[in-house]
């Protein structure tokens, strides 16, 4: 069975519906890292995750990951409480 396309526009209803669904859900996630080793074959002689995740900032990408869960993880919190605010958009 192909599953239904869903289209979605940034900030449409369908969207906003969609990320209260997910962020409702977060309370129950788990998240994982794995161990993606050294970054030579990338030029790079640290690890992998502490590579700059976009260069204007230079965070690394281990620093975005763990930012974005507890930003997910706020936002689950707040919703769940009732309180505004838990978009992530």
């Amino acid at each position: 069975m192909v599953p239904t396309e869903e289209v979605l526009s940034f900030g449409d209803d369908n969207v906003i519906r969609f990320e209260e669904v997910g962020i409702k859900e977060a309370q129950d996630a788990a998240f994982f890292l794995v161990a993606g080793g050294l970054g030579e074959r990338l030029g790079y002689n640290g690890i992998k995750v502490a590579l700059p995740a976009e260069t204007t900032t230079e965070t690394c990408f281990l620093q975005l990951y763990i930012e974005s869960i507890l930003a997910l993880q706020e936002a689950s919190s707040r919703f769940s409480q009732g309180l505004c605010g838990f978009s992530l958009l």
